[in-house]
């Protein structure tokens, strides 16, 4: 009879170590929230730091060169096919064509046009 009793006892008590009360979504629930949260925070702070100007220091791209009346603007640019583009460039007076493709660039100096749209190298 004391082996029954006990049994009985035995089965009842629950385990020490487990907890009864969550389960498989509350296990997840808190990593996955403290995941999402540092993930937030990263891209917040990477945002900040491009806002800020901090990460031009590890950009491999050239800086883009301010608007100057004597550097090089790009006026116009119209593609032509998926892999070739036709740009109208601006150096002060002078302006170009240039061609780009996935084989070669070219390029070729415009005539330049004053307002009226007569040509100034045709007279």
């Amino acid at each position: 009879m004391t082996a029954v009793w006990w049994s009985l006892l035995a089965a009842a008590r629950p385990i020490p170590f487990k907890a009864e009360n969550g389960g498989a979504t509350a296990s997840l629930a808190l990593p996955l929230l403290l995941a999402v949260l540092l993930l937030a925070l990263a891209v917040g702070l990477l945002w900040l730091a491009r806002q800020k100007g901090w990460l031009r220091r590890w950009s491999a791209a050239p800086p883009v060169a301010g608007e100057r009346a004597d550097g090089l603007q790009v006026e116009q640019v119209l593609r032509l096919s998926p892999r070739t583009r036709l740009y109208r460039l601006r150096d002060g007076e002078h302006r170009f064509a240039v061609l780009e493709s996935t084989a070669h660039a070219s390029i070729v100096a415009l005539p330049s046009v004053d307002l009226q749209g007569d040509s100034t190298d045709a007279r």
